[in-house]
């Protein structure tokens, strides 16, 4: 567990400046959450580098990121014995800990119950001696043996008194003894016992005197000890006898509680002391104390007032053990003097931001504050003066400079003030825009002097040069940035000022360095790395050569006088704030740390701020003063010489502090997977030994550096895996492996110093990961003997398996020329049906014209013979060519919306009759009103139909065929899809069954199952694999259930949603409205389109057939009776369609660019042309075809070949029925046109009319041009289609729609004639009643009569 806060900056300091105590710097540790207190009690540091904690509620160990809880119990001292290894005095109990072994032992002092150890000591003769409340006992640590020292009643030359505190070792190794009321001496020669009562007489009154601390002021003899007790800190003369008390009092330099907890001497002149109400420092050189106490506002403050126990380390840092957790600080370096100048005793307050620095002819210090103004620093008095708004302008100043009449100039960001230090007068100059000579701003920003002592000022519009004057005025010459002067200062924005050994000054301006030459009047511009763009330099500064330096936000660089421009010679990754040349060396300030670099050895060594007591430093703030280097921050400034700085390399040994093993942490003696990995310490284990399954692992280091800030950062990797050092940052602590492959590995690591370098030193560790059980030695060996034992065998095999391979090639062979000639076959039957189609439609034509004329018998069973058979073989061309898209990938689904219950259902019923002739219960079942669902019409319809048929074939007569829908969950067979729901189509019958052998291969193209045909058919083995296909096409699958004898049963499983079908293009409805230019008179539009429709007398029919021959046969046929218009292909009829608007269209189904089937489509979905009859004519015979030309809207579907007269007597029909529905609806119109019965896409068109009627009945102004805007149809068509369907024109249709209504509420009988008028849209009451009259007969007014007569 890492650090987490930093800095206690000054606790406490009093309001008189003369007492200001220094700032400390410590951190706060973070605590396992397993702790129940905090409450620490002491501290020890372990040969290791590890941090012992002892609590009142448990032991922990520290490594500097984690902690570790090592005991529960309540810990009340620890120490280490010659042997490194650890005691541990609880509440009740002594342990030792056996660093080699990683266990605690219980050490018996046979003492009983009641028994309380308070403290340790190692003497020199390698002896624990414990001191409890039942004496001291001195132990062995070879044998264990303990020698006890008790005070017993009577006895006066003994021990003073069981309750003993502690016990100090001195130089003689004579024993000091605190007890409870007196200091004794035990001479270890003469076992004698001396008593000491360190009362005053002020005490006498005092029964007790406890002394709990014991500690010598000089690491060279004992003469003087400093003993702590619970009524002051007594220094005690070991010759004499004599000692004095220091007490606590009202004055703040004495002790701030008189319980002393705990002694720890710093250095030679500071003694820190734990009292029970705040930590105390005790200044050996004025024997005065300063005091420090926590502060809960402050989050930096010691963490409690009771501070229980001070300990230094081997590195110097201390250690603070209070009621509520660890505090800690380092002090590593002397040189730095922190808010403090050197001879003084006393400190800057806290939280002054020190910006500039200068110093007088008297010795005195001036700081320049970005918030309290301006202090000075008396040198003579050592004291600090404050110069504050009003006597100054402003409390934040930028600069200070003292001149060479020793005055002070003070820039602030208020204007500009100068104090005359003879007179002690302040004066403030401020800007005046209406005087040239006057500052033109008071935000300046910098001040400096020429060497013959001219002023120069900074600011943000431009520099000043100061010209004094009699009776302190002051003159403000301004040079400013002229876009028209090329010789003017390249930017009016000066953040620093300097000059070598001339009154020409150096200028850092927001737009580059300029050096401004007096005697030419000129600001020369120079360039950085001879880069066009400008470099902008913060500070400026000249060392002691004479050589300019500057520097930028990352970089340092140097003025090369030979070629006239600065160069960069030092860059980091930090910004830099402030720096200063000494030498060979350059001191630069980053945010937190003060850095030196050395150009010669290009090293860096980094000085943090727990060295500096700074954390963040100021931009620009920096002097040198008398050799010694200023630094200013947030917090104060730092001054150091830089020859005294300690730049000696510390490199730290990394020990290592954790293992895990596959996410698991590994301890000595811990169990994994049943076996210890180790039982000592893991510093001293040479090898860890993983199973293959254990090859993750996280391995946790420490350098073991206790500071606030971390400088060290790690190398490390794993010998066997890496080749190269890998580095990284000291704010982490481990390193982890994943799936590490079995071998052997060294993990080394090492840490760096203080400079950053790595050097030899390194900490390792090996890891064997053995492999698994199959990859050990003698597994391989047993691999290879098998391998050789498999290779002879194999070789063996192999020759005998030639002649097989030989023989499966052979049969490849074969099977490919077999494939070859199946294809070839297909191919050659493609190419016969296609010619064969329509040569089967003029043989089956002429053969329909003789059977007409024909009368003798015999000749006419002949010709049906030639019929039936002309009709099966136009199906089997059907489905080879359907067969050979599918080889060919060309078949794919054109899906639509439909009701495929329906489809089913249809199919079904197509099949009736033939299943009545031989007395076959054909039946149809389901519970589904409908099934609306995607698919591809066409192909779900042979499935059906051959599936159906199929059945037909093998069920004897009087048999039983069963077709079932319904819808059921499922999972799909072959494909990897949730269970979802599908559509069932189940064909069951009583027939002959299938063989369990051969229903395997009933789905096989060219399949052809010898069995039974009760139809006399003999199969192709076409149908049955068309159905697999087009089925899994779908998405879906076929299953088979038979048995031989007892029938068979087809389930379809279809999916409803198209989401599950692969590839398909949907099948869209084109809708073409055109619309015509609208005519102002409808009277002639209606003229117009009168004399075209009647023109040439003679009904139009269009033919469209691609085939030549078959086109002039159809003109032939029906020319004599009809107007005929011809198209040779669906896309030529459609446009011809949509032109000549034929009373019928008679199309071929299979044609290029457009097919019938679109053809007729797209007619029947249009408006304009969706009244038309549309006959189908096609080789594709079949119910099924049929079924999908009249589904697609076709009046009729006549297969080729066909019949002459049968086609004259369809198209008569089809027109004369039309005419009569026409004359239909012209005579229902006068009676009651709701009745009136016309096909339903007509009747959906004339619903719409109607209702667009209905709505505008009282609108006098709608008529047949808003009818057609209503609607979205031109007004030409709108007539024409109306008067095609209903024999009307548009106009009559729309009168006598609304003289239905007027009769309708004439009859009510509720209405006058007049209101009834206009509820009807009439306007004029003559045309009413004309119009009225001529189609109920008599006027509106006699039909009310007539209506009341009749009631």
């Amino acid at each position: 567990m890492k650090r987490l806060t930093y800095f206690l900056i000054l606790i406490f300091f009093s309001l008189n400046i003369f007492a200001t105590p220094r700032n400390l710097e410590l951190q706060h540790i973070d605590l396992p959450e397993s702790i129940s207190s905090k409450q620490v009690t002491c501290f020890l540091e372990d040969d290791l580098g590890f941090m012992w904690i002892g609590l009142s509620s448990g032991l922990v160990r520290y490594d500097g990121y984690r902690s570790e809880k090592m005991m529960q119990y309540n810990i009340r001292h620890l120490i280490m014995d010659q042997d490194k290894n650890v005691w541990v005095a609880t509440f009740s109990e002594i342990y030792k800990y056996d660093v080699e072994e990683c266990s605690f032992k219980r050490i018996d002092l046979a003492l009983g119950s009641k028994f309380t150890p308070f403290s340790m000591t190692l003497s020199s003769k390698g002896e624990v001696v414990v001191s409890t409340n039942k004496g001291f006992h001195i132990i062995n640590t070879a044998t264990e043996k303990v020698v006890s020292y008790q005070h017993h009643k009577g006895i006066d030359k003994g021990l003073s008194d069981n309750i003993v505190r502690v016990i100090y070792e001195d130089k003689q190794g004579d024993f000091w003894i605190g007890t409870h009321d007196q200091l004794n001496k035990l001479d270890r020669k003469t076992e004698t016992f001396t008593r000491y009562r360190l009362q005053d007489k002020s005490e006498v009154y005092k029964k007790n005197n406890l002394i709990l601390d014991i500690i010598s002021l000089s690491d060279k003899d004992d003469d003087q000890l400093l003993i702590g007790t619970e009524t002051g800190i007594a220094l005690f003369n070991t010759k004499t006898g004599a000692f004095k008390k220091y007490h606590q009092k009202n004055d703040e330099k004495t002790l701030s509680n008189d319980v002393i907890k705990s002694l720890c001497k710093i250095n030679s002149n500071e003694v820190w002391v734990g009292t029970g109400y705040g930590l105390n420092i005790f200044s050996l050189k004025t024997f005065t104390f300063q005091r420090y106490f926590a502060d809960f506002n402050n989050h930096y403050s010691i963490s409690s007032n009771i501070v229980n126990d001070i300990y230094k380390d081997r590195s110097g840092t201390i250690w603070i053990g209070t009621n509520n957790g660890v505090d800690n600080i380092t002090f590593l370096d002397n040189a730095f003097k922190t808010n403090i100048f050197p001879h003084s005793e006393k400190f800057l307050q806290r939280g002054i931001s020190v910006r500039n620095f200068a110093e007088d002819k008297k010795g005195n210090i001036w700081l320049a504050t970005s918030n309290h103004g301006l202090i000075k620093y008396d040198k003579e008095k050592d004291e600090y003066e404050y110069f504050k708004v009003p006597r100054i302008l402003h409390s934040s100043v930028k600069q200070v400079l003292v001149d060479k009449e020793n005055k002070v100039w003070i820039v602030t960001v208020g204007g500009l003030n100068v104090y005359d230090q003879k007179t002690k007068k302040m004066y403030a100059y401020v800007a005046d825009i209406s005087n040239d000579l006057a500052l033109q701003t008071n935000y300046l920003f910098c001040i400096s002097e020429s060497p013959k002592g001219q002023i120069w000022l900074g600011s943000m519009y431009g520099i000043y040069k100061v010209n004094q004057k009699e009776n302190n005025k002051i003159e403000f010459v301004n040079f400013k940035r002229d876009d028209d002067n090329e010789n003017s200062i390249s930017g009016n924005y000066i953040s620093n000022i300097i000059f070598q050994d001339n009154e020409n000054p150096w200028i850092a301006t927001g737009d580059g360095v300029n050096y401004f030459n007096l005697s030419q009047g000129k600001f020369y511009k120079y360039l950085i790395n001879n880069e066009v763009r400008v470099v902008n330099l913060n500070q400026l500064l000249v060392d002691k050569e004479g050589i300019v330096w500057g520097s930028s936000r990352k970089k340092i660089y140097k003025f090369d006088k030979n070629n006239k421009e600065f160069v960069e010679k030092f860059s980091t990754d930090n910004i830099i704030r402030s720096f200063q040349i000494e030498g060979n060396e350059l001191w630069y300030a980053t945010n937190v740390n003060i850095n030196v670099y050395n150009f010669s050895t290009a090293n860096n060594l980094v000085l943090s701020s727990t060295r500096t007591g700074i954390k963040n430093f100021n931009r620009v703030a920096t002097a040198k003063l008398d050799g010694r280097i200023y630094f200013g921050g947030l917090s104060g400034y730092v001054s150091f010489l830089p020859n005294e700085v300690n730049k000696k390399s510390i490199e730290p040994i990394v020990r290592i502090t954790g293992l895990k093993v596959s996410n698991k942490e590994i301890k000595a003696h811990y169990e994994l997977n049943d076996r210890v990995l180790y039982t000592t310490n893991l510093n001293k284990v040479k090898e860890v030994t993983l199973n293959h399954e254990e090859n993750t692992f996280t391995i946790y280091f420490s350098a073991m550096d206790f500071r606030e800030n971390n400088t060290h950062s790690y190398q490390f990797k794993l010998e066997g895996l890496q080749d190269e050092w890998e580095t990284m940052s000291g704010l982490t602590d481990f390193v982890s492996y994943n799936k590490i492959k079995p071998g052997k590995y060294t993990f080394k690591v090492r840490a760096s110093n203080n400079f950053g370098e790595f050097g030899e030193k390194y900490t390792t560790l090996d890891f064997v990961i053995n492999p698994p059980l199959w990859a050990t030695w003698w597994a391989k060996t047993i691999y290879f003997t098998m391998l050789c034992l498999l290779f002879f065998i194999a070789r063996k095999i192999s020759v005998k398996n030639v002649k097989v391979q030989n023989k499966m090639h052979l049969e490849q062979v074969e099977r490919e020329k077999s494939e070859e000639v199946n294809q070839m076959k297909i191919k050659f039957f493609t190419n016969i049906s296609h010619e064969l189609r329509t040569p089967l439609t003029l043989i089956s034509s002429p053969l329909d014209e003789l059977e007409t004329i024909e009368v003798d018998t015999q000749k006419l069973k002949l010709i049906q013979i030639i019929q039936r058979n002309t009709a099966r073989l136009s199906r089997m061309v059907n489905q080879v060519l359907d067969l050979r898209k599918i080889d060919q990938g060309a078949e794919k689904l054109s899906i639509e919306e439909y009701d495929i219950v329906r489809l089913s259902r249809n199919i079904t019923h197509d099949f009736m009759e033939t299943a009545l002739q031989r007395n076959i219960d054909l039946n149809f079942n389901t519970n589904q009103p409908e099934g609306i669902m995607w698919f591809d019409l066409e192909k779900l319809e042979k499935v059906v139909y051959n599936l159906i048929s199929n059945s037909l074939k093998y069920t004897p007569d009087n048999g039983t065929i069963g077709v079932r829908m319904d819808v059921a969950k499922a999972n799909h067979p072959y494909r990897k899809i949730p269970l979802t729901d599908y559509q069932q189509i189940i064909i069951s019958d009583s027939g002959i069954g299938i063989p369990k052998d051969l229903q395997s291969q009933i789905f096989e193209r060219f399949t052809n199952i010898q069995m039974d045909n009760f139809m006399g058919q003999q199969g192709t083995g076409i149908g049955l694999s068309l159905v697999h296909d087009y089925v899994k096409m779908h998405g879906g699958w076929v299953e088979l259930k038979s048995e031989e004898g007892n029938g068979s049963e087809f389930t379809v499983y279809l999916p409803l949603s198209k989401t599950f079908i692969e590839d398909y293009e949907e099948k869209h409805i084109e809708k073409e409205i055109v619309e015509e230019e609208y005519h102002h008179e409808e009277e002639i539009v209606e003229e117009e389109i009168e004399m075209s429709l009647d023109k040439g007398g003679k009904e139009k029919i269009l033919v469209v057939e691609d085939d030549r021959d078959m086109q002039s046969f159809l003109v032939h046929c029906l020319e004599e009776t009809y107007q005929i218009i011809t198209a040779n292909n669906g896309r030529e009829g459609w446009e011809k369609a949509k032109k000549e608007m034929p009373d019928l269209i008679l199309s071929d189904v299979m044609m290029p660019e457009m097919d019938g089937i679109e053809f007729c489509t797209k007619a029947k979905s249009d408006l304009l042309t969706n009244h038309i009859p549309f006959v189908l004519l096609t080789a594709k015979g079949g119910i099924d075809n049929k079924k999908d030309g009249i589904e697609h809207g076709a009046d009729d579907y006549i297969a080729k070949p066909f019949n002459v007269d049968y086609l004259r007597v369809r198209v008569n029909n089809i027109l004369t029925q039309r005419e009569k529905l026409r004359e239909s609806f012209r005579r229902e119109m006068k009676t009651q046109p709701n009745e009136v019965v016309v096909p339903s896409f007509e009747e959906k068109f004339l619903d719409e009319v109607m209702q667009e009627i209905e709505k505008n009945m009282d609108n006098s102004e709608f008529n047949v041009k808003t009818l057609g805007e209503k609607i979205g149809m031109g007004q030409t068509n709108l007539y024409r289609k109306i008067k095609s369907m209903t024999g009307m024109t548009a106009n009559e249709f729309i009168r006598n729609v609304r003289l239905k209504r007027a009769g309708q509420l004439l009859k009510q009988g509720q209405y006058n004639v007049s209101d009834v008028m206009y509820m009807v849209g009439f306007t004029h009451r003559s045309y009413f009643s004309k119009s009225f009259k001529e189609v109920y007969g008599v006027t509106p007014k006699e039909y009310t009569k007539q209506e009341n007569t009749i009631e």
